[in-house]
């Protein structure tokens, strides 16, 4: 492979990363919505940490750590940002039944919204694919290229 090729698939092939990155983490923000939306059970879940962090846009976050047990008495825990509270106070949880260790903080879906989650799936579906395409097309315009310079056997 030479220097031109290399270049010329390196468009195409972080295309087609992005878009696989996207695609894996909307899929699973949509997957953990949905086992919490329709698989959930209830928890209530004691703060065993709190406090707050720097914000990237300036400003602190406040955020507490808890720990609960699920319904088979194994132990699971979190950390939510946005939340203050005191240490030994007592949370509600929702966790997936059959998977314990996706857990919420109660309503914290309903505070963070579905819509934007698909977001990420179809702008990763788009880049997949026009990755893709543009992948197939670079290499068939080399291989094209490779044809011609052949020199003919007849």
């Amino acid at each position: 492979m030479n220097a031109s090729m290399t270049k010329s698939l390196l468009g195409p092939l972080t295309a087609i990363l992005l878009g696989l990155v996207l695609l894996v983490v909307g899929g699973r923000l949509v997957l953990y919505q949905r086992l919490l939306a329709h698989d959930a059970a209830i928890a209530l879940a004691e703060v065993v940490e709190t406090g707050s962090v720097r914000r990237s846009s300036g400003g602190t976050v406040g955020f507490i750590t808890y720990r609960f047990q699920d319904a088979d008495g194994d132990a699971h825990g979190g950390r939510s940002t946005g939340y203050t509270g005191e240490v030994g106070e007592t949370v509600r949880v929702e966790y997936s039944r059959r998977f314990p260790s996706i857990h919420r903080l109660g309503g914290e879906g309903d505070r963070l919204g579905t819509r934007w989650r698909w977001v990420f799936v179809g702008v990763g579906l788009m880049f997949t694919v026009a990755g893709v395409r543009w992948l197939r097309d670079v290499l068939h315009r080399n291989g094209d290229r490779g044809d011609r310079n052949r020199p003919s056997t007849a």
